[in-house]
């Protein structure tokens, strides 16, 4: 297992920070407090023609995969301890009548423990898997982050919600699968 107890330790300070927030604007300070969980065991590889670390080995890139495990598990627990709140993140208004406020709250629910599912995978794939495994999860993860702001468009509004992160995860997960490394043609 790569790591220590801190990730143990972060994982609830951190869905405990985006519960009891209650607004998404301060979503930076979560990602601000994930950059200081500690990565042990990095692979710190160098490449052998130029002696400089390769972009897929940077240490920072695991700690980034953490931060988006946080968020998404956060959003998950969120969605369903309060799924009026994470309605919000969509632009979605709470429906008025009883019957359809419980059948959304079930549809949330559901997209709760997607998010959670999710969060956890990156979770496996940083802690146990390889690279290239959190690559691909990560590039799979903002498939579904496109694909709820297409939700979002398709509704009226909201897809920048998404669609603003969405890059971030897939250029994130492409350096882990190494398309950006540098290799030495002869």
């Amino acid at each position: 297992m790569r790591g220590d107890s801190w990730y143990l330790i972060s994982l609830p300070v951190h869905i405990l920070l985006v519960l009891f927030l209650q607004s998404p604007s301060h979503l930076p300070l979560e990602i601000l407090i994930s950059v200081f969980v500690r990565v042990e065991g990095s692979i710190n590889q160098t490449s052998p023609s130029t002696g400089k670390m390769a972009l897929s080995q940077l240490p920072f890139l695991h700690l980034a995969a953490h931060a988006f495990a946080t968020i998404f598990t956060s959003f998950g627990v969120n969605a369903i301890l309060r799924p009026a709140h994470a309605l919000t993140f969509f632009e979605f208004s709470p429906p008025a009548n009883a019957a359809d406020a419980r059948m959304v709250n079930s549809l949330m629910a559901v997209y709760g423990v997607r998010d959670i599912f999710m969060g956890l995978a990156i979770y496996a794939a940083a802690l146990v898997g390889t690279n290239k495994s959190l690559g691909w999860t990560l590039v799979a993860s903002s498939g579904v982050a496109f694909a709820d702001g297409l939700v979002c468009y398709a509704h009226g509004d909201g897809q920048w919600n998404h669609w603003g992160y969405a890059p971030v995860i897939t250029i994130v997960g492409s350096l882990l699968l190494g398309v950006f490394d540098r290799v030495k043609r002869k």
